[in-house]
């Protein structure tokens, strides 16, 4: 079965529905099912799992209902509308003596599979907390695997193609788009964001063109401190930027900056300005996280990745740590802040 499964770039943020707030209740798919019209008509698919946060409930187009697990070391987040690092509810056990612990980072299989006759569905890998490969047919979908051996081919949210050594979609060229023909004209558009402003009421963005044109993301109307998000079946999102930062349609992402919530007239006042000068290092959300209180006090939420020029990372004020895709055509520059043209 495929199912629809929204941007990995969504998950991590607090998410505010366009209409209605996004259900933090906990649900199964026993007696207490979440997969119903009025949730899918809100765009909802996922929720938390009443048993572990260890574990989510997915939701199909159809009303399907699925356990899914979360990666090794992550639990489910309702507020994050994701899994993030964080410690399983089901290892809080008080113990007089604690174990010595070794901690061995996670280094993820990049073998290409699919689910028909050569499915890594295994024991094996989910020993090692391992649930997502790459499928041998195309970039532009990923095999993920549930704790009871099922297989699946999931895509990738367009214009985005599964990475291994990320263990997420990122942005880049589909190969299942690369056709060999005789003559072949390429005509190269380059990507110029519509810089117009939109909200989820009245003014919704999440429109077919759009789509077509590969964008995603757009001013919203009320705040520059907030953006709105439309996902591949016409969903709409108003979403927030990070501490600090503001939306910038020009940028085609949130960048340091005053947000306009925050422009009140008073009296004469002597400001004194420290240029903000951005941390080079390279972290991952593993071993090596940078969001810590002390990044928080100086501003700076985003980070390189260690693993790929096409990533960054995002903290939130909490201590949150994300992984974010950098747009089609543009990679992280930590000096510039933000994600750049190559």
């Amino acid at each position: 079965m495929t199912f629809k499964v929204l941007w990995f770039v969504t998950a991590l943020s607090l998410i505010e529905f366009g209409r209605t707030e996004r259900s933090l209740d906990k649900y199964n798919c026993n007696r207490n099912k979440p997969c119903t019209q009025y949730f899918r008509d809100c765009g909802q698919y996922y929720f938390a799992y009443d048993a572990s946060d260890s574990k989510f409930v997915q939701c199909d187009e159809w009303g399907g209902c699925f356990v899914m697990p979360c990666a090794l070391g992550t639990v489910w987040s309702s507020e994050a509308y994701t899994c993030v690092h964080g410690n399983s509810d089901n290892n809080r056990v008080t113990t007089t003596t604690t174990a010595a612990t070794t901690t061995t980072k996670f280094v993820p299989d990049q073998g290409k599979y699919n689910c028909l006759n050569k499915k890594p569905c295994t024991q094996y890998f989910r020993d090692r907390g391992q649930y997502y490969f790459a499928y041998d047919a195309s970039n532009s979908k990923f095999v993920q695997c549930d704790e009871w051996g099922g297989c699946f081919v999931m895509p990738c949210a367009p214009g985005t193609v599964w990475s291994s050594e990320a263990y997420t979609c990122i942005w880049g060229n589909a190969d299942s788009n690369e056709v060999t023909t005789t003559t072949t004209t390429t005509t190269t558009t380059k990507f110029f964001p519509d810089l117009g402003k939109y909200n989820c009421d009245r003014n919704k963005p999440c429109t077919q063109y759009f789509r077509d044109r590969g964008q995603y993301y757009f001013a919203y109307d009320a705040s520059n401190s907030k953006f709105v998000q439309c996902n591949e079946w016409g969903g709409c999102f108003v979403m927030p930027c990070a501490p600090g930062t503001v939306w910038s349609s020009e940028a085609y992402t949130c960048i340091h900056g005053d947000s306009d919530a925050d422009e009140v007239t008073t009296e004469a006042t002597t400001t004194t300005t420290t240029k903000f000068v951005p941390d080079l290092g390279k972290y991952n959300c593993y071993n090596k996280k940078p969001c810590t209180q002390d990044f928080r006090d100086r501003g700076q939420y985003y980070f390189a990745h260690e693993a790929s020029k096409y990533i960054y990372i995002r903290c939130d004020k909490w201590g949150g740590c994300y992984i974010m895709p950098c747009w089609l055509g543009t990679v992280w520059d930590s000096a510039a802040y933000k994600c750049v043209r190559r």
